[in-house]
């Protein structure tokens, strides 16, 4: 299984992020891993961050069209992240 990542620029850090010392690669790598199973091309987009809560919207493209969509949250608290699913 071949996954790319189309997310973020490694160098731009959600504004919210940089109060918890997480870049938007730690993100996006906490993301990655947590939906490793799902096939296809990942992109991840920071929607927006209330305190300790970041919403992203993940897609992941097959034959050019998007194959599996999902809202996820990721709660930073004392320098650890948890990734969930929205549903």
């Amino acid at each position: 299984m071949t996954t790319t990542i189309n997310s973020m620029p490694e160098t731009e850090t959600p504004s919210s992020a940089k109060e918890n010392s997480f870049s938007a690669k730690e993100f996006n790598m906490a993301i990655q891993s947590t939906f490793k199973n799902i096939e296809g091309t990942i992109a991840i987009r920071h929607l927006w961050a209330k305190n300790s809560m970041h919403r992203f919207r993940v897609n992941w493209w097959s034959n050019e069209e998007i194959s599996t969509s999902k809202f996820v949250v990721v709660t930073t608290n004392d320098k650890k992240m948890k990734v969930e699913e929205v549903k």
